[in-house]
């Protein structure tokens, strides 16, 4: 089995691309790669016990967070089940300064809003081209935060939690 610990997420799966059994590989925003590895294996995430080691056939040029990539496959698959599954690398495949967190790294960490005494789970974060925002579950609904640094108070990575101090009425405009 695999140390989990020695490779670091860079993306998922996002959709099938064309009929050859080609994907659309989304890469964390931000993330700092030219190209994928030399090695030409990826690691997709099937469960959370187990990895699988996919070895790339052939891939385009990245655009934007996107590139477009086909796997070799060793039997006939439905690759449908391997849509929205997390792509991993080897850590080794980048620098210390490119391991550096970022916004999609904080999906599951908690966000703590004192002045409106909220602490909940952060479930998604939507990368527009000027803003950042997070996406809180709270009763039931999905409560919008702009991720600015501004409103950012502090972060601790080891407890994987942001505490916000956020403009007063902005909780009131999501209900």
């Amino acid at each position: 089995m695999l140390d989990k610990s020695n490779y670091i997420k860079i993306g998922k799966l996002k959709k099938k691309f064309g009929k050859n059994g080609e994907f659309i590989l989304s890469l964390r925003p931000n993330l700092n790669i030219d190209g994928l590895p030399d090695n030409n294996i990826l690691f997709l995430d099937l469960n959370s016990a187990e990895f699988l080691p996919v070895f790339i056939e052939y891939y385009s040029d990245r655009i934007a967070d996107d590139f477009r990539v086909k796997f070799e496959y060793p039997f006939n698959i439905n690759i449908d089940y391997y849509l929205g599954k997390d792509v991993f690398v080897e850590q080794s495949f980048f620098s210390e300064e490119e391991l550096s967190i970022t916004d999609f790294d904080i999906i599951g960490w908690t966000a703590n809003i004192p002045k409106e005494k909220l602490s909940h789970e952060i479930i998604d974060v939507i990368n527009m081209k000027m803003q950042t925002i997070i996406v809180i579950s709270f009763n039931e609904k999905e409560i919008m935060i702009p991720l600015h640094e501004d409103f950012i108070k502090s972060v601790n990575v080891k407890k994987k939690t942001i505490t916000l101090n956020i403009p007063d009425g902005l909780i009131d405009l999501n209900a």
